[in-house]
């Protein structure tokens, strides 16, 4: 009995040996995010009526997933397991360049994708990286097309990239360096936006201005003359007329203000001589309403 007794109990250490569960090698990830970043320079674009919305931004599907990459040469990536972002890429690019444009514009008129447009907005900025990445030679790459619409009609595009040094090894020092190569993205984006007639329509603020029963080409004079005297943009900006007769116009414009915005100040003479205005990027295009 005693020989059996001892054979249960060495087959019971046994079993409860091979039920020790083995130390687990999981990892747990760390996740990070992309920043606002803004350089002093950038931050003198002042347009706090102006308000813009940033597109969903199209992705190449290498980096269309939540792991940290590298690109070690032309050819070839290499994903961070251990290390991941904390929401969905495109978003976090779409809201950094959101928050840095905000603060260079010292407007808080504005939205990032997912959100929708707000009611009334200005411009929409598209944005297509090419590439967006950390390389093998302890640089980041940015190489974007960028679209900006007014209206849903396009205003302007352009091409951007750049190549960020990296300053120390970490991968927070990565993440930095990724998050100040969208600063300078969205400060092109910003110089962009500043030299279109509109925004300057946006920030001139007009004083002492009056209409003495003008016509329509009198008052599209008086609205140049005011873009070219106050613009602060480096643009030659043009006011005129498109499909209109405005010597048959009998109507004449007489007012006074000290105190409106340029761009309300259009709208008046659109109102007052029965002409919608449009936006380019170098033009304010008055034409009868169809």
């Amino acid at each position: 009995m005693m020989k059996y007794s001892l054979l249960y109990v060495i087959l019971a250490l046994f079993v409860l040996q091979s039920c020790v569960i083995p130390e687990s090698n999981h990892v747990e990830p760390e996740y990070h995010l992309l920043t606002k970043s803004i350089a002093d320079e950038n931050k003198s674009r002042a347009l706090p009526m102006v308000s813009f919305h940033i597109r969903e931004v199209s992705l190449p599907p290498y980096l269309d997933e939540n792991r940290l990459v590298r690109r070690t040469d032309n050819s070839t990536i290499k994903y961070l397991e251990n290390h991941r972002w904390g929401e969905p890429f495109g978003e976090g690019i779409s809201r950094v360049v959101g928050l840095n444009l905000a603060e260079m514009f010292s407007t808080l008129l504005y939205s990032s994708y997912p959100q929708r447009p707000k009611i009334g907005c200005h411009y929409e900025i598209g944005i297509s990286l090419e590439r967006f990445e950390v390389t093998g030679s302890d640089n980041v790459i940015v190489s974007a097309i960028v679209d900006i619409f007014h209206k849903s009609k396009p205003v302007s595009n352009f091409y951007f990239n750049r190549s960020i040094w990296i300053e120390g090894k970490s991968v927070h020092d990565e993440t930095q360096a990724l998050s100040f190569a969208l600063s300078m993205l969205s400060a092109e984006v910003a110089k962009t936006i500043h030299s279109f007639p509109l925004s300057q329509a946006l920030r001139i603020r007009c004083k002492d201005l009056s209409f003495k029963e003008q016509n329509l080409e009198q008052s599209l004079a008086i609205v140049e003359d005011l873009l070219t005297d106050h613009s602060s943009s480096t643009e030659q900006l043009y006011v005129h007329f498109k499909n209109f007769d405005a010597s048959t116009n009998p109507n004449v414009l007489s007012f006074k203000t000290d105190s409106e915005f340029l761009i309300d100040v259009i709208n008046t003479i659109g109102d007052k001589f029965g002409a919608t205005v449009s936006f380019t990027a170098t033009d304010i295009i008055f034409a009868p309403v169809r």
